[in-house]
């Protein structure tokens, strides 16, 4: 069964008309699980609203693999229909673009996006961010360089040369070589690897 734009804007509708908080924070539950599915599907790509996007967007638990699945999935939004290019700086403005690659951000100073002033202005600060020294913008409270807690929530553990990543799906086999030399333990926390 697919994702079906109209239920979901309907029982949001509903909860915010009455107040009803806690069907509210299901419906967002719900709609940040299935985050990939849902904005790859063809009703919402049809049919969402610039603040449909907006309200999705401002979720700290969207079921994504990295912040650039969530580019991603507005990019797609904002190319569907040249009429949304009018929202890209409010819609880009909610995504996490201090978490993209820089080179990507380089590459999008170069398409239209770049030459719209206020989106301009988001990269560039996205951008400005990966200029700091990592221990500086880990100190910075920025909104659009917080990871979101999907996405905080992987843990890499190694034993001897076997590692195991724990993701949204569960625990993932990897292997890893670390030049010959014998790990008993490592984690990465906030990006950075730490080993025993």
């Amino acid at each position: 069964s697919g994702f079906d734009m109209a239920k979901y804007v309907k029982a949001s509708q509903v909860a915010d008309l009455y107040s009803l908080k806690d069907l509210q924070e299901s419906l967002d539950t719900v709609i940040a699980e299935d985050f990939m599915e849902v904005t790859s599907s063809d009703d919402f790509l049809e049919s969402a609203t610039k603040d449909e996007l907006i309200r999705l967007l401002q979720l700290d638990n969207l079921a994504a693999p990295s912040e650039q699945q969530v580019y991603e999935a507005v990019m797609r939004w904002l190319v569907h229909d040249a009429s949304r290019m009018q929202h890209a700086a409010a819609v880009l403005s909610h995504v996490r673009l201090a978490l993209l690659d820089v080179g990507l951000l380089y590459g999008l100073l170069r398409t239209e996006f770049g030459t719209m002033q206020d989106c301009r202005n988001i990269i560039l600060e996205a951008m400005a961010y990966h200029s700091l020294p990592p221990e500086t913008g880990r100190d910075l409270d920025w909104p659009r360089s917080k990871s979101r807690t999907q996405m905080d929530e992987k843990v890499l553990l190694a034993l001897s040369s076997e590692a195991r990543m724990f993701t949204v799906n569960g625990w993932k086999k990897n292997t890893v070589s670390f030049g010959g030399a014998t790990v008993y333990a490592a984690a990465v926390v906030e990006n950075v690897l730490y080993m025993m």
